[in-house]
């Protein structure tokens, strides 16, 4: 393999190939020229545009060395990938009993994930290395983005979806969508929400004060997303946890708290989820149906394979941005019939410069939000507010299970998939749970558990009698106790002539598989 050096040293030789031959003993930058000629320069090849849909050439060591890099910084080089398990983290020792301080940043990623285990809301504010009074000495300090996305990075798929319940039960945004800066490519994180439970009453239930109750991977609920053009002034996660400011939580992590104007290092990319759910009372909730809140990081020309997924599977996509080139307006308009779901936000003072964009991408008027300078936050996200119900109107259901398929045709890998212990226990899993759901319970039991029929019935109310004697009658009851004893034995007999059910024999087979992983993915593939 070549190193860059050495590419470089060939485009240069490859180059000088190209220009026209020089005369001996005349120097390369001096050409003859006739009395009323002008030597012309050098021909220079035009410059190649992007096109649209390829990522910017980034050299894969200089990727994998900048993440190597990140993750030295914060301890977890060891780590990486997936090597941090779920019970390495609840052992109990003389570590985990003291509330160490956290002195450098290696210590960061540990206290993080040790709060958020006790579901700790105060969690994210263990992205600061305590410096100890010294003022000379510069603070360290990490984006709480990176420091989720190196956590997850160096996870295994216990502790990713372990992580994922926490985050969700402190109202926190759970990773959607996972970057992976070595080869530019991103993982749909399907077995990671898997086990997420919401509860919610949509407002067409609220007299009956009946409530649904569904995972998130399963449930049909609708996705907005946010993403931006560069780098704005207006901050899309504020505007976001502005609009779901009655839940009194702070979903997703902005340059206004700690941590978030530190420089992101690995977390472009990154696309967070996260869902506001209708309790029933329509002047507290925000929407009558649940809504899933999708916000990517970065921006959305160096990341066209997430915005592209984006747009397929969202309901509505809201574009905040200050400045708009060709390249970035051609991007928008080759979405074709997708530019429906387009939604416009900028400022007042750039109205007039994109007026010209809007028309090329012949949205509607109501598809354009602008920002006057009397408005406050409060009042556009009421503007964003009513975009959004009137989206919601219209709009196709998709879940994230079926999303997979959509995921797989952009290149884009599913945790799931990855994972081959996982695999093979969602097949095992899915046998065995194939036939409930089509028939009544009572005739699933008395097929695939037949032990569990009569026999069991009878064999249970005997036992109930041994230890009772109350229908003893003539007999003593000593005779009384044989008796029993006799058809218990009976009843053993004929349960044991019962052949092995194939659903058992499929449990049986699934228990008994020689790795652990592939046996933990058995059961709680089965779980859902």
């Amino acid at each position: 393999m070549t190193s860059p050096d050495e590419e470089l040293l060939h485009h240069s030789k490859l180059q000088e190939e190209d220009l026209p031959h020089q005369r001996p003993g005349v120097p390369p930058a001096v050409r003859p020229r006739c009395k009323k000629e002008i030597a012309a320069p050098p021909a220079v090849p035009p410059r190649r545009k992007r096109e649209i849909g390829v990522p910017p050439a980034v050299p894969p060591r200089r990727k994998r060395g900048h993440l190597l890099s990140f993750l030295s910084k914060l301890g977890l080089l060891e780590l990486y990938p997936n090597k941090l398990t779920l019970s390495s983290l609840l052992e109990i020792s003389d570590g985990t009993m003291l509330d160490k301080k956290v002195e450098s940043l290696k210590d960061v990623p540990l206290a993080f994930i040790r709060k958020l285990l006790m579901i700790n809301t105060k969690c994210r504010n263990h992205t600061t290395a305590d410096s100890g009074g010294n003022e000379e000495e510069e603070e360290e300090e990490v984006n709480p983005l990176d420091l989720v996305t190196a956590l997850y990075l160096c996870a295994d798929s216990f502790l990713q979806q372990e992580m994922s319940i926490k985050m969700s039960m402190c109202q926190f945004a759970v990773p959607f969508l996972l970057p992976c800066p070595d080869n530019n490519q991103c993982t749909l994180m399907v077995w990671a929400l898997r086990n997420i439970y919401k509860e919610w009453r949509p407002h067409d239930l609220m007299h009956n004060k009946n409530h649904l109750e569904d995972s998130v991977v399963h449930a049909p609920i609708p996705l907005l997303t946010f993403v931006r053009l560069k780098d704005c002034r207006l901050s899309k996660s504020q505007f976001i946890n502005h609009i779901l400011s009655t839940q009194q939580s702070i979903h997703f992590t902005h340059r206004d708290m700690d941590g978030g104007n530190v420089p992101k290092k690995i977390a472009n990319g990154l696309v967070e989820i996260a869902w506001c759910l209708p309790c029933g009372q329509s002047n507290i909730d925000v929407f009558p149906e649940p809504v899933a809140i999708v916000n990517m990081r970065g921006d959305i020309l160096s990341k066209e394979t997430q915005f592209s997924f984006l747009m397929q599977v969202s309901t509505a996509v809201f574009v905040f941005f200050d400045t708009m080139t060709q390249e970035e307006e051609r991007l928008l308009d080759l979405q074709g019939p997708l530019k429906s779901k387009l939604f416009l936000v900028m400022n007042s003072e750039m109205e007039g410069h994109h007026s010209k964009s809007v028309d090329t991408l012949k949205l509607q008027e109501n598809h354009v939000l602008i920002r006057k300078r009397n408005l406050n936050m409060a009042k556009f996200s009421k503007q964003i507010i009513g975009a959004i119900t009137t989206a919601l109107e219209a709009c196709k259901k998709i879940n994230i299970e079926e999303m997979s398929h959509i995921a797989h045709d952009l290149g884009i890998s599913v945790d799931e998939c990855k994972n081959k212990a996982s695999q093979s226990a969602k097949l095992a899993a899915d046998n065995i749970m194939e036939g409930i759901g089509v028939r009544p319970i009572a005739d699933y039991k008395k097929k695939q558990l037949p032990l569990q029929s009569e026999y069991f019935k009878k064999i249970a109310e005997i036992e109930m009698e041994e230890c009772r004697l109350q229908n003893a009658g003539d007999l003593s009851l000593e005779e009384y106790k044989a008796q029993l004893l006799g058809e218990k034995c009976t009843l053993r007999k004929r349960q044991g002539s019962i052949r092995t059910a194939k659903a058992m024999e499929q449990f049986i087979q699934a228990l008994s598989l020689p790795q652990t992983k592939s046996r933990e993915h058995s059961f709680s593939s089965g779980c859902h």
